[in-house]
């Protein structure tokens, strides 16, 4: 997936490249279906998910991020779900949706909305069974139980910089990385010198108990392999400098027993 909005499929044992389309003029990542059949890429311009065939990349689907007449949102936080489905935000259209593609030609799709301001990234816990965005425009997060009967959008974490004057973002964090190691999850604080940390699942609606102090803003955080072998979990977090220096990072290993 390139910025370009170009989907290139490169034969990894040959290391050539197979196939290149240019698809959108600017796109943001994607994700593969959980049968490795469909690939689908999430725009910014224009704004919506497009679905390839994975051995072909003959465009399967073309779903346009329409949330009002003539708008198209950016869509952000694209993940695959079991039976052909994936799961996005529409960052300027404060929804998620989730497209189901079992018939490509007709995706169905399930829409929620007001989740929150600005869904900027998000991902799916590693038991599948929570979508959780990160919301740009205000503190806290929009968590969805996808095994519930009739799955609703639920605010977590809500007013976790009450009382503070948040910083300016210049480089927007990735929730992708986000790391879940053992019972805690470590989530970016947005305009913040911190990392919020959440003990147990991850479904309480109240301001965290614990947070971890940085020297900047966090990008993203990770656990590490070698914590997993060995059963400490520690996690990297990566953190932005200053504004003209937003690709220089920093990485720091914190361990929590």
């Amino acid at each position: 997936f390139g910025r370009d909005g170009a989907l290139t499929r490169v034969n990894l044992l040959t290391r050539r490249i197979e196939q290149r389309v240019m698809q959108a003029g600017n796109s943001i990542g994607g994700a593969v279906s959980q049968d490795g059949t469909l690939v689908a890429a999430q725009n910014y311009q224009p704004g919506g998910v497009k679905v390839f065939d994975a051995k072909t990349l003959a465009l399967v689907a073309d779903i346009p991020a329409e949330y009002a007449p003539g708008k198209l949102s950016r869509v952000v936080g694209l993940a695959d779900l079991p039976g052909q489905r994936f799961v996005f935000a529409l960052f300027d259209a404060d929804q998620i949706w989730v497209a189901d593609l079992a018939d490509p030609k007709a995706p169905r799709l399930t829409k929620f909305e007001n989740v929150g301001r600005q869904p900027y990234d998000a991902l799916v816990t590693p038991d599948g069974r929570h979508y959780i965005a990160g919301l740009f425009g205000e503190d806290g997060l929009a968590l969805i139980d996808l095994w519930a009967e009739k799955p609703q959008v639920r605010r977590i974490l809500a007013g976790y910089g009450r009382g503070q004057e948040p910083l300016p973002v210049f480089k927007m964090p990735h929730l992708r990385g986000w790391a879940v190691a053992g019972r805690y999850a470590y989530v970016p604080a947005i305009g913040r010198h911190e990392v919020l940390i959440v003990e147990g699942r991850v479904q309480r609606t109240e301001d965290p108990g614990r947070r971890l102090q940085v020297q900047r803003q966090p990008l993203h955080e990770r656990v590490h392999q070698r914590g997993l072998q060995r059963g400490d979990l520690p996690v990297h977090v990566v953190l932005g400098r200053r504004r003209l220096e937003a690709h220089s990072q920093q990485v720091v290993l914190v361990c929590i027993g």
